[in-house]
């Protein structure tokens, strides 16, 4: 649907990475790691690769 109106896709870690770079959120691990407790399914790569995109990566 949003690229039919010529918008880009977020998703829900790119929701919480722009969360974060306007300042709404410090960080997005401990809502990724909530994610996926609760269910959300996201591979070890994507995980580890926003992570790291983001500095948080330990």
């Amino acid at each position: 649907m949003a690229k039919s109106l010529f918008l880009t896709p977020l998703g829900t870690l790119g929701l919480l990475r722009l969360a974060k770079s306007q300042g709404k959120i410090d960080k997005v691990k401990p809502y990724i790691d909530t994610l996926v407790k609760n269910g959300f399914r996201i591979g070890k790569q994507l995980y580890e690769q926003v992570l790291k995109q983001e500095n948080e990566w330990s």
